[in-house]
């Protein structure tokens, strides 16, 4: 299948998907607190007289979009699996133990972090490198009823969460295979559609994966990684005490570093000025001696001050300080901006004191630049652009208005009348919780203010 046909269909099937699940959040939607080693168990119901079927078995949604769903089709002599994100299309089929004797299948998912397995009929199967966060709630999200399923049961670790039986609804894969591939297909596409109007057959980036990486990076958006020059991922080669003195480098990069003094404090507190010295002398040489074998670098003295600087090794903070430190807000810097913190918020697994202004700062930074982008933008001229735009916003404030009133009408301009007025509904639920009153605009004036 040619490379554009494979996109075009890729973004098909998770945009249908996402409008089913999204079309059934408000019934189905469970919500968990992922860590380590989670299972759940999803019991379906299927039509004793279908042999050969086709359904969406589960999908993980956060801040209002579809992260990841999982498909399931069967026919007389195998099983496939298909999962589904923003960034890719992996399949995994086997070989069927029998025929199934009853209409009850269940199938077992194992989540972590990094990887899914799902085990049913004798068989399991595992997807990796899916970048689940461990520290962010999910919702769970279930199939509707259909002319195959007649029920559906959930239930996480020992205990029942869910029974949810629903109303048949013919035509439902139709509804999956219209709106949230449609979504899918233009994120996918979004790299190449300015690109287009100045140059002809622009190559599609995907700067999540990680055989992708052409060059040395380090990652501070997401998880805190490092790859050197080969691709290959050395983050485990960072002590604790190395990461944060790598992240304290590399967080001082716009006030052209961080004072000796002020690192002694942070990481030698405890010490006497010989003894801090010292220990900063050997962690400098361990850090060295790893950034070796990730490109050509300097660490910096100028003065009290110390500072890391490389122009061969990819920073993703660097380019994002760069980004919104100009004041071009041009389609170009958008989606490069958009690009970096897909992975995540600022190095959302280390919890450092000192951090929390950085991370407020780059939070501020984010939602400012973006927001402002959003008043200057004709939606019209890209929707898909509009509604990533406004998912990175809610990334790092759930309740932003602006974020909120561009999505919506974003939805409606793409034709999806429906969830416009859910994202609505969950950001005014959210609100209430939160502020314990309700939200001052009703949905007419977000959609018309």
């Amino acid at each position: 299948m040619p490379k554009k046909s494979l996109l075009v269909l890729l973004a098909l099937v998770f945009c249908n998907t996402t409008f089913a699940f999204d079309q059934q959040l408000q019934k189905s939607g469970i919500k968990l607190h992922f860590t380590p080693n989670i299972e759940i168990k999803v019991t379906t119901h299927i039509n004793p007289h279908v042999q050969n079927y086709s359904f969406p078995l589960i999908a993980f949604e956060i801040h209002n979009y579809i992260k990841l769903a999982f498909l399931v089709e069967s026919n007389d002599s195998t099983f496939r699996y298909t999962l589904i994100s923003s960034e890719f299309m992996k399949s995994i089929e086997t070989r069927k133990r029998g025929p199934v004797h009853n209409d009850s299948i269940e199938f077992l998912l194992s989540v972590q972090k990094d990887k899914i397995s799902i085990s049913s009929q004798e068989e399991t199967v595992t997807f990796h490198d899916i970048k689940m966060v461990q520290d962010i709630s999910y919702n769970v999200c279930l199939p509707l009823e259909n002319e195959l399923i007649t029920a559906v049961n959930v239930s996480v670790g020992n205990a029942q969460k869910s029974n949810i039986t629903l109303k048949v609804i013919y035509g439902i894969i139709a509804l999956f295979v219209i709106d949230f591939f449609i979504y899918f297909y233009f994120r996918l596409k979004g790299k190449r559609r300015e690109q287009s109007l100045l140059e002809e057959d622009q190559p599609l980036e995907d700067a999540d994966s990680q055989h992708a990486l052409t060059k040395a990076s380090i990652k501070l958006f997401g998880e805190f990684r490092v790859y050197d020059k080969h691709g290959t991922d050395i983050t485990k080669k960072f002590s604790p005490m190395l990461r944060e003195l790598f992240c304290l480098l590399l967080c001082h990069y716009q006030e052209g570093g961080i004072s000796i003094r002020v690192l002694n404090n942070i990481l030698w507190y405890d010490k006497d000025k010989h003894s801090a010295r010292n220990n900063r002398s050997v962690y400098l040489a361990r850090l060295k001696k790893i950034l070796e074998n990730v490109g050509d670098y300097s660490i910096a003295k100028n003065g009290d001050f110390l500072s890391l600087e490389s122009d061969e090794i990819n920073i993703d903070y660097y380019d994002f300080i760069n980004i919104v430190a100009s004041d071009d807000k041009s389609l170009a810097n958008v989606e490069s901006l958009l690009d970096i913190i897909k992975n995540g918020s600022f190095l959302q697994t280390c919890e450092y004191t000192w951090l929390d202004n950085t991370k407020s700062n780059v939070s501020d930074a984010v939602v400012s630049y973006l927001e402002n982008f959003l008043l200057t933008f004709n939606i019209k001229d890209n929707p898909e652009l509009v509604i990533n735009a406004c998912n990175a916003i809610f990334l790092f404030d759930s309740l932003d208005e602006v974020a909120l009133r561009y999505k919506c009408r974003a939805y409606k301009e793409m034709g999806n009348h429906t969830l416009a007025k859910q994202l609505y509904a969950n950001f005014t639920k959210e609100y209430s919780e939160l502020y314990h009153e309700d939200f001052n605009k009703s949905f007419i004036e977000i959609m018309t203010d």
